[in-house]
C-alpha cells in the first residue's frame, strides 16, 4: 500500500510538532514507554503490542502491523516516538487500510497528542492541513491519557 503522506508528516512532525511540544523529546525509561502504551492501548480498546528493543545503529523506530509489535530503538525512548507509534498500532487495528501515515493515522495522532500535553485537537489537525495532510477526527472519549 502506498504511504502517500509519509514525508509531509515527518516535514510536519519534524518542523512543527517537536517545536511547539517541548517535552516531545523528553526521555523515558522502558518501564513508562510500556505504561504509556498501555494506557493508550486500554483507551482505544486495542491488544498491547509486543514491545522490542531495536539496537541497530539506524536509531529508528517503527511499528509492524503484521505482527502488532512496536520496534523501539535505543533513542527512542521518547513521549514523541512512542505515541507516534502507538497511534500506527491503533490505526491498524480499527482502519487497517489507512496505510502508513493516512488520514486516520493523523487524527489518531493529533489526539494522543493533544490530549497528552493538553492542544487542541481541532488545533493540531488545521495546522496539519497547512502542511497538506489530510486527517480524519475520531470521535473517541474526552480526556487525558
Amino acid at each position: 500500500m502506498r504511504d502517500s503522506q509519509r514525508s509531509k508528516f515527518y516535514s510536519w512532525e519534524d518542523s512543527f510538532i517537536i517545536k511547539l511540544i517541548p517535552d516531545y523529546n523528553s526521555p523515558l525509561c522502558y518501564d513508562d514507554c510500556v505504561a504509556l502504551m498501555q494506557r493508550v492501548c486500554n483507551k482505544h480498546k486495542i491488544p498491547m503490542p509486543l514491545v522490542k528493543i531495536t539496537r541497530k545503529d539506524s536509531g529508528k523506530s517503527y511499528y509492524r502491523c503484521m505482527d502488532h509489535s512496536v520496534n523501539l530503538s535505543i533513542y527512542g525512548h521518547r513521549y514523541g516516538v512512542v505515541l507516534h507509534e502507538i497511534a500506527h498500532a491503533i490505526a491498524c487495528k480499527t482502519k487497517p487500510d489507512d496505510g502508513g501515515h493516512g488520514e486516520y493515522f493523523v487524527g489518531i495522532y493529533c489526539e494522543l497528542m493533544g490530549r497528552m500535553f493538553d492542544i487542541s485537537i481541532e488545533y493540531l489537525m488545521a495546522q496539519a492541513k497547512k502542511y497538506g495532510l489530510k486527517s480524519t477526527r475520531l470521535n473517541c472519549q474526552e480526556g487525558t491519557l
